[in-house]
């Protein structure tokens, strides 16, 4: 469908004879945007008529091919007529665009697909809802949000984390988007017009209002290497919360502006609206996920195969398990023949593959990280971290292997150094990167010791009546998520919340 729509060989034409073979709303757009007639070309609609051309547009012949068409003029019109974006940013929306649409061509994705991620995009701009709600976002804040999830769809392997804990949704996204980037671009442009996120299933997820502003790196709607984007922040946001306000007890995730040096302003907020603290003491500045969250988590953005590969050795005990290198090798090269890359693969940042040099493996914790190919000639695997373009490279399949296993089983090689990666490391670290000294990722160990500390905390903040009935409710969550049962779920998720604001604060 897609090669329908983007021909190889589709000759330049008249930018004029272009805008006329638009539609005639696309027509009214483009002349209201310039000002002028179309007979007479302006600035803006030499660029929407020079836009067009780039994406080499032939003439429609199928209702899959118009539709695809139809979102690209839409989009297209709507970024150049938008008053909160510069001609930069409008420059690089519309080259996300077309770098998309090349994307989608290569991948073989469907035309409904391409519509979807372009049409959601546009509702931002637009700032259009079906039922004409109060918009949740500024239109400046929409535009942002609408010129970085098209970057973000257009370039999934290259979003990154940024100065925040979210190795662990950021790596999950990069694997949504390239299969299913509508769902992302659809998700993202829901949250910013609404304010919370309605999941596939019918569950409304309620969210912080001050966790959806741009924060610092985010701010601007730009995409810089080793920053998080807007789009990436708001989708983190949601997708986090989908997952903690499903659980007993149910947390809320936010990102709030840091505190001081170190701070990623990350917190999970408990039923009793108290900020967590990890077993350290110290108040939780990341989501605090496990493998077996991030498997759920997975399933409810709609990946049905096992994308998480850890090591049997490991504290995981979730994903594709592998216990020796040729086991990984096996693994990768069976996913990568079913397209089912990128995978996401459970390590740790304290090892050689990551600080250059050998170490004890006391400085780190638990990541994740995504792989995009393997070469079984070579043995060598292209990986895609969070930490900026600098630290997606190809590394030998031993060296990653090494690196999902605990510490205790490292490769002793004291003489280990590899410069290059040394300095990317430093250089990283010096930048502030997050998530080297944390857990990006926790233990399955760590995650059940959380878990029964937070209920065995409800029990002493709440009376025995309010935990029996917020049990209970978990119970019958799960049971209408196992039926598929929209209806029950959106009631009793409303319950849920009814009840934490009635006792939100009682453990403060």
């Amino acid at each position: 469908m897609v090669d329908q729509l983007i021909t190889e060989d589709a000759k330049p034409k008249d930018p004029a004879t272009e805008i006329q073979r638009l539609s005639p709303g696309a027509q009214l757009k483009l002349a209201d945007a310039g000002k002028g007639t179309l007979g007479r070309q302006t600035s803006h609609e030499t660029r929407i008529a020079d836009n067009v051309k780039e994406l080499s547009v032939p003439a429609i012949e199928t209702d899959a091919t118009r539709s695809v068409q139809k979102s690209t003029e839409r989009l297209t019109a709507d970024n150049h007529q938008n008053e909160n974006l510069s001609a930069q940013q409008k420059s690089e929306l519309d080259q996300s665009i077309s770098k998309f649409l090349a994307v989608a061509k290569e991948k073989n994705l469907s035309a409904d697909e391409i519509s979807r991620t372009l049409d959601a995009t546009s509702k931002l701009l637009e700032g259009k809802t079906d039922d004409d709600s109060s918009k949740a976002l500024s239109a400046q804040d929409r535009a942002w949000l609408a010129e970085s999830v098209m970057h973000n769809v257009a370039n999934s392997q290259r979003v990154d984390q940024g100065f925040h804990n979210t190795c662990n949704i950021t790596a999950i996204s990069k694997r949504v988007m390239a299969d299913d980037p509508a769902r992302v671009a659809e998700m993202v442009s829901f949250v910013g017009l609404h304010g919370f996120y309605r999941a596939a299933d019918g569950a409304l997820i309620k969210l912080d209002s001050q966790s959806l502003k741009p924060d610092t790196e985010a701010a601007g709607g730009e995409t810089e290497d080793n920053k998080r984007n807007y789009a990436s922040q708001v989708f983190a946001v949601a997708a986090i919360n989908n997952f903690w306000q499903r659980q007993f007890p149910p947390h809320q995730y936010i990102q709030h502006s840091p505190t001081g040096q170190g701070d990623t302003g990350e917190r999970l907020i408990n039923f009793t609206g108290k900020e967590e603290v990890g077993s350290d003491g110290k108040v939780l500045d990341h989501p605090n996920l496990d493998c077996r969250a991030m498997i759920t988590i997975g399933r409810e953005l709609g990946i049905k195969d096992n994308f998480l590969i850890a090591n049997s050795k490991a504290d995981a005990a979730a994903g594709a398990l592998v216990d020796s290198a040729d086991g990984l090798g096996k693994t990768l090269e069976t996913m990568q023949n079913d397209g089912r890359l990128p995978a996401v693969i459970f390590v740790r940042t304290d090892n050689k593959l990551f600080t250059g040099a050998y170490n004890s493996g006391d400085t780190g914790g638990w990541h994740v990280i995504t792989v995009d190919h393997y070469d079984a000639q070579t043995g060598n695997v292209h990986i895609s971290n969070q930490w900026g373009q600098a630290n997606d490279r190809e590394v030998p399949l031993n060296l990653l292997y090494d690196a999902t296993l605990p510490p205790a089983l490292w490769e002793k090689s004291p003489g280990y150094m590899d410069r290059a990666q040394f300095e990317r490391y430093h250089q990283y670290m010096a930048d502030g990167g997050a998530g080297l000294d944390k857990n990006g990722v926790v233990s399955k160990t760590d995650m059940e010791i959380f878990l029964q500390r937070s209920r065995k905390e409800l029990q002493e903040e709440l009376p025995p009546e309010v935990v029996n009935k917020l049990a209970t409710l978990h119970n019958r969550l799960e049971k209408a998520e196992a039926e598929q049962d929209s209806n029950t779920i959106s009631l009793i998720m409303g319950e849920i919340d009814y009840l934490r604001q009635a006792w939100s604060g009682q453990g403060r």
